[in-house]
């Protein structure tokens, strides 16, 4: 599970890296608050001082913040899950084949996690123009699953979910944003189609 969090880490970087001005201010406005669990060095080294690439249009650029802002999301998501199972060992550490018990759905959600991370993975390749709505929208529902089947094999697992429950419904609310970015790109598309065959 830490490995999926440093995998995640390093595609939100080399995000961050993308000339698409400034990126961090999306991405820290996602992940503030009650779900709040990364540090100053975790958004260190975004692109805000980098100017708007000629290759990037003002839609693209749109699309590729939203993106930076669900692969911040998901880190807070796997970081609030870690921490969640961590203390929720430690609580039943004492008592003999309670963890064996939880091995199954601990392995789902490890599963779970692993496929979030490589449909970001794919997120962040489809950000380059020119932009893959459709793999983006592909992405995106996919992710939308894997949200909905964390939550239910932490809500499986008993404790104190509260924190890893919160970074999911914060996580969902990206991936909404996202989509309807998407959907008015495509729906921007289609009008400018029909407006150069008429």
């Amino acid at each position: 599970m830490t490995q999926i969090g440093v995998y995640l880490k390093d595609i939100l970087r080399e995000m961050k890296e993308l000339p698409i001005g400034d990126s961090n201010g999306t991405a820290e406005k996602s992940s503030n608050g009650a779900v709040d669990t990364t540090s100053c060095s975790d958004r260190d080294g975004s692109s805000s001082d980098l100017e708007l690439d000629e290759d990037f249009t003002e839609e693209e650029v749109a699309v590729a913040k939203l993106v930076v802002t669900v692969a911040s999301d998901a880190l807070v998501v796997v970081k609030e899950t870690i921490r969640f199972i961590t203390c929720l060992l430690k609580i039943s550490g004492n008592r003999s084949g309670a963890n064996e018990e939880k091995v199954e759905t601990m392995e789902q959600l490890l599963s779970c996690c692993r496929q979030a991370a490589d449909q970001i993975n794919d997120l962040g390749a489809s950000v380059y123009p020119p932009q893959d709505l459709s793999e983006m929208k592909s992405s995106v529902k996919r992710l939308y699953g894997g949200a909905n089947a964390m939550r239910r094999e932490i809500g499986s697992l008993g404790g104190s979910p509260e924190g890893a429950f919160v970074a999911l419904e914060r996580f969902e609310k990206s991936l909404g944003a996202l989509e309807v970015e998407i959907a008015d790109d495509v729906a921007n598309e289609m009008e400018n189609l029909t407006i150069s065959s008429s």
